[in-house]
C-alpha cells in the first residue's frame, strides 16, 4: 500500500515538474536561435 502512495507522489511531482523544465528548455533554445539569427545578419551587413 505504501509503494502505491509513493508512486503517486512521485508521479505528481513529475507531472508538475515536467512542464516547468520543458518551458525553460524551450526558452533557452529559442533564445539561442535568436542569437544565431543576429549573428547571421551581422555577417551579411558587411
Amino acid at each position: 500500500m505504501s509503494k502505491i502512495r509513493l508512486f503517486f507522489i512521485y508521479a505528481s511531482f513529475l507531472a508538475v515538474g515536467f512542464p516547468v523544465i520543458f518551458y525553460f528548455l524551450a526558452a533557452f533554445v529559442l533564445d539561442i536561435r535568436g542569437y544565431v539569427k543576429r549573428i547571421r545578419t551581422r555577417i551579411w551587413d558587411f
